[in-house]
């Protein structure tokens, strides 16, 4: 069965979003994410567009753009992605991909023209598949203190 991408939409999604994130260990240490907390993040970086992609009535993954990657701010008519997260169930395939094209045709035509993200260049996982999507680094651009490099994509 292949995977459903959509646009989140509204309190209950942020739940199940919450949830979801909890489940594969992402968010904050310490504490875990609300819908009620989910959403503030997203109104204090401005979030764009954010998808999920569910197959059977579950959040199998999800891929947010927002106007800031909570470091930065991104330049006029470009977001930072973030918020990538995809159940270990569904990491080999071509649902990565999948959410990725769908998102960049759906950008394209609210008007952005590049994409931006940070990423440490020792996550094996990750920076590979920034790689493949057609993010690259900036010429001289060196990781920052918490050793993350900014990548950028034009569309």
């Amino acid at each position: 069965m292949s995977a459903e991408i959509r646009e989140l939409s509204g309190g209950d999604d942020l739940e199940r979003v919450a949830d979801f994130f909890a489940r594969n260990g992402y968010g904050p240490s310490g504490g875990a994410l609300t819908g009620v907390s989910l959403d503030r993040v997203f109104r204090e970086r401005g979030m764009r567009l954010f998808l999920i992609a569910e197959e059977r009535g579950r959040i199998v993954a999800t891929i947010g753009y927002a106007t800031m990657s909570g470091r930065r701010a991104a330049p006029r008519d470009q977001l930072f992605a973030g918020m990538f997260v995809i159940a270990p169930s569904h990491r080999t395939g071509m649902l990565a991909g999948r959410l990725f094209s769908d998102s960049f045709e759906r950008l394209v035509a609210s008007g952005i023209r590049g994409l931006r993200v940070e990423v440490d260049p020792a996550n094996s996982r990750a920076f590979p598949l920034y790689i493949r999507v057609g993010f690259r680094a900036i010429d001289g651009m060196a990781p920052d203190e918490d050793g993350y490099v900014e990548l950028v994509s034009v569309l």
